[in-house]
């Protein structure tokens, strides 16, 4: 594999930890659980700066256009559950 190959399955796993912890984030708001949803907010912050904090990253987000819509789409249903 090449190193772009390589680089970018590393970005795709980061980015697929992050929709994870995304989802966490969704579960612990639809069970009340507010301690546990700024944990792994916290947390998911953390790893979506050290994700694109590298300049090659840009290169490869194009390919992980449906994670990332999904994680956003996960924000906008966390909030609401949050504003109700």
């Amino acid at each position: 594999m090449s190193d772009t190959g390589e680089f970018q399955e590393l970005v795709l796993d980061r980015v697929t930890e992050i929709l994870y912890t995304s989802r966490k984030m969704l579960t612990a708001a639809d069970e009340g659980n507010w301690d546990l949803l700024a944990r792994l907010e916290n947390l998911r912050g953390l790893m979506i700066e050290e994700c694109f904090s590298i300049p090659e990253t840009g290169s490869a987000v194009s390919s992980l256009t449906a994670c990332i819509h999904e994680i956003i789409q996960l924000n906008e249903t966390i909030v609401n559950l949050g504003n109700s």
